[in-house]
């Protein structure tokens, strides 16, 4: 599996100057969505990889990135054996 990870933004309010980011992590060969998670922080898409079963996390074996460190991070600390 080729899993894609990537920074969206939705629902920004200019009024009051909030911005939510959330994570969607995808299957880019088959360009399914595999879930969304609702910030863009280290710690929760850490959390996001360590809790899919291990038969998901031994498939993977490309990880796709935006320009955010913190994916890199995820997959490195997460998924070191896999990549």
């Amino acid at each position: 599996m080729a899993i894609g990870f990537g920074a969206n933004l939705s629902g920004a309010s200019y009024q009051y100057r909030r911005q939510h980011w959330y994570t969607t992590a995808c299957d880019v060969r088959s360009s399914k969505l595999i879930d969304v998670v609702k910030t863009r922080d280290f710690a929760e898409g850490a959390a996001w990889a360590t809790q899919r079963p291990t038969s998901f996390r031994v498939g993977i074996r490309v990880g796709t990135l935006d320009i955010s460190n913190n994916y890199a991070t995820v997959l490195s600390v997460t998924l070191p054996e896999e990549i």
